[in-house]
This record gives structure tokens, C-alpha cells and sequence, in this order.
């Protein structure tokens, strides 16, 4: 059974019998473990940033897109470069920064 907390049993295999007719449970490993811990820190960590953006977002303004709309319709404006390098530091924050060492 390994030694992690599993409460809803998600790194069960298999629940099988044998010849007996007894039932035989089978586990994944720790490596499989370690996997679906580190996406589910990684999928908080997304959530807490969208939720502290939704905040912020109404009061706080960079100082060369304040006249960028509120929506979708600032992607085809200038504002729309600005996003892509939102989304590259993003993108290097996760992966240089957001590890988590085996």
C-alpha cells in the first residue's frame, strides 16, 4: 500500500480475483504518486493566480495599457503583443521556477 495518503484510492490499478475467488488489489507506485501530486500543486498554484487576477485586475493597470479594454477585444489591439509576453514569462516561470524536485 506504500506510504501516502490516498483517501479515494486513485492510485489503485486493479481490483481483480484469483482462482480462489478472493479479491486482490493492486497499487500504482510512488513515481506515479509523485506525478499526480506535482499536477495537482501546479493546477493550485493556476487557480490561486486566476483567482488573485480577478481581483486585481479592475484597479490595476500597467502603465502603457491603460487604454486597453476590459475583454476579448483587446487581443486585436496593441494590447495583444503584451499578452503573448505575459504568456512567455508564464510559460518560464513554470518552467524554471515551479519544480518540484523527486
Amino acid at each position: 500500500l506504500g506510504g501516502y495518503f490516498d483517501p479515494l484510492n486513485f492510485m489503485r490499478k486493479t481490483n481483480f480475483r484469483i482462482a480462489g475467488g478472493e479479491e486482490v488489489e493492486t497499487w500504482q507506485d510512488e513515481d506515479r504518486f509523485r506525478q499526480f501530486r506535482t499536477a495537482e500543486l501546479k493546477h493550485g498554484r493556476v487557480a490561486m493566480l486566476a483567482a488573485l487576477g480577478l481581483l486585481v485586475q479592475p484597479y490595476v493597470r500597467f502603465p502603457d495599457l491603460k487604454d486597453a479594454q476590459n475583454d476579448w477585444s483587446a487581443l486585436d489591439s496593441g494590447a495583444g503583443g503584451a499578452f503573448g509576453v505575459l504568456f512567455l514569462c508564464a510559460g518560464w516561470m513554470e518552467l524554471i521556477f515551479w519544480k518540484q524536485d523527486p
